[in-house]
């Protein structure tokens, strides 16, 4: 049990195990009527990498491996920053999200307040990094990773998107974005990459035609693997 401070006798030794040294925890209620089990957090250091495409990507894999998922769409726009803190907030206190195996939080791109909030605020396990194999891919990841770092937040592995295209003529990888340095720069920061992802337009056919629940996007396999451990 931790000791009481004392008015007349308090000093930095005594009060170290002091209930009103102790920091307080910013995390949010989850709904009453909520039963979450797991919250994986889905991030990028920018937009336009597929972080969406990802995130719906994973939960559609998790459900069709019988996991229980949802998602929290957590990149939203909205007239000011501490409105959009609180939207997030209220999505995780005021839904009824039922029993859930997993949680996926579709983060907004970047480091700002609102993705702070969500890590400040919910119980979030683990992130996986979305990417891209563009030039900026080197700031993009170690942004992300720094970010979940300061907040103490597990780094999964990283998802690079848009990884080649495949000729539908004779089966060659078309590096579209320029070659992948990803493997190098995951070594580099101690954490793995999670799969590599094709442009794929069955995948974009699928979503448009509200029939993505079918697509079976086998590339994130491992990323499944590394969320159930």
């Amino acid at each position: 049990m931790a000791k009481e401070c004392s008015n007349t006798s308090c000093s930095k030794e005594s009060c170290e195990g002091c209930p009103s040294k102790q920091p307080k925890s910013m995390l949010e209620e989850m709904n009453s009527q909520s039963n979450v089990k797991h919250v994986i957090g889905i991030v990028s250091g920018k937009g336009g990498v597929g972080k969406s495409f990802v995130t719906a990507s994973l939960a559609n894999r998790m459900a069709q491996k019988g996991y229980k998922v949802g998602i929290l769409d957590a990149d939203i726009t909205g007239p000011s920053i501490p409105i959009l803190a609180n939207m997030v907030k209220q999505f995780w206190t005021d839904v009824i999200w039922g029993d859930l195996d997993y949680l996926f939080v579709d983060m907004p791109p970047g480091t700002g307040d609102v993705p702070l909030t969500v890590f400040q605020s919910l119980p979030v396990e683990g992130i996986v990094i979305v990417s891209s194999p563009q030039d900026l891919v080197k700031m993009i990841v170690r942004k992300a990773y720094k970010m979940a770092q300061m907040m103490k937040i597990n780094v999964l592995g990283v998802v690079e998107n848009y990884s080649y295209l495949v000729c539908p003529d004779c089966g060659k990888h078309i590096s579209v974005f320029g070659e992948s340095h990803i493997d190098e720069i995951v070594a580099e920061l101690g954490t793995e990459v999670l799969g590599k992802m094709p442009i794929n337009p069955l995948y974009a056919e699928a979503a448009d035609k509200g029939a993505f629940h079918a697509v079976e996007n086998e590339y994130l396999d491992k990323a499944v693997e590394k969320i159930v451990g």
